[in-house]
């Protein structure tokens, strides 16, 4: 929630794939390409330095790193839904500029040794800096 929040700009909008540009370390001085996806049974993240910002900077592509975010997701919901100003759902985002927000939904399926149903984790959060009320 913290990068997406912080995001300067959006990418890339699709129900199982989000790439912004933010900072992913509070060490970070740049910002930078980060794609969160689902790989599988998996929810992934590569995140790839910038040479300097947007849109001047281009991706360094030798230096990306691919973290693993959440072992075993349900593969049967999306996690991604793009939101409105008012916080409604945009459906399929046919403009990125209309990307205000985002509701972040991952469903990990139950196990015999977690838990006996699946557990849900759901965030919405308002892109930063894509406010339109300041």
């Amino acid at each position: 929630a913290r990068i997406m929040r912080g995001a300067t700009d959006v990418l890339e909008a699709t129900p199982s794939s989000a790439t912004v540009y933010a900072y992913f370390s509070p060490r970070d001085n740049i910002v930078s390409k980060v794609r969160y996806y689902v790989s599988g049974s998996q929810l992934k993240a590569d995140i790839t330095p910038m040479s300097s910002a947007p849109p001047v900077g281009t991706p360094i592509t030798a230096q990306m790193k691919t973290y693993i975010i959440v072992e075993k997701i349900d593969t049967s919901t999306n996690p991604f839904d793009y939101l409105d100003s008012a916080g409604n759902s945009l459906g399929t985002v046919s403009n990125l500029r209309d990307v205000k927000g985002m509701k972040i939904t991952i469903t990990v399926p139950a196990t015999k040794l977690a838990t006996v149903k699946p557990t849900t984790l759901q965030v919405s959060v308002s892109l930063r800096n894509r406010k339109t009320n300041l």
